[in-house]
């Protein structure tokens, strides 16, 4: 349950990191018309009927607005993803000192991202072995009712 947890978690963190990330473009896009003068047009007035341009442009007060909302959800999810960052580290910091084999096996695995026969090599056991145990594992987390060799499914 744990590890399902923490990739969860991991997945979470990847998916906040792309929205922020989007959310950036979109903010230099609409900072971009903030500007009241067009880029690459050198005059001193841009009055409606001296300046033309086939682009069209946003008002500027609408975009500062746009802007101010982007940069609101920003902090938002920058304190969001702060928090999801830290309970990843806390949830790697306890599953480092889980002692059974199979806590070993799912820290090496998923949070070092260390391969079977690296983890048997690291433990000290044949990679047939702890292919096993994490097989075990595996099976019983997809199937929680059958915890018991005896158990008969409902």
């Amino acid at each position: 349950m744990i590890t399902k947890s923490y990739k969860d978690l991991c997945i979470e963190i990847q998916l906040l990191e792309l929205r922020v990330k989007d959310l950036k473009r979109e903010y230099n896009f609409y900072a971009s018309f903030i500007d009241t003068k067009p880029r690459g047009i050198r005059v001193s007035t841009t009055e409606g009927e001296r300046v033309t341009s086939s682009k069209p442009y946003m008002n500027p007060e609408e975009a500062y607005r746009k802007c101010a909302e982007i940069n609101a959800l920003l902090i938002q999810y920058d304190e969001l993803l702060t928090d999801k960052l830290t309970t990843k580290a806390e949830m790697e910091k306890g599953m480092e000192q889980l002692e059974t084999l199979e806590g070993k096996i799912n820290y090496y695995f998923h949070v070092k991202k260390m391969k079977l026969y690296e983890i048997a090599e690291e433990l000290g056991y044949s990679y047939e072995w702890i292919r096993e145990v994490k097989s075990r594992y595996e099976r019983r987390q997809n199937n929680p009712q059958s915890t018991h060799k005896f158990c008969a499914k409902v």
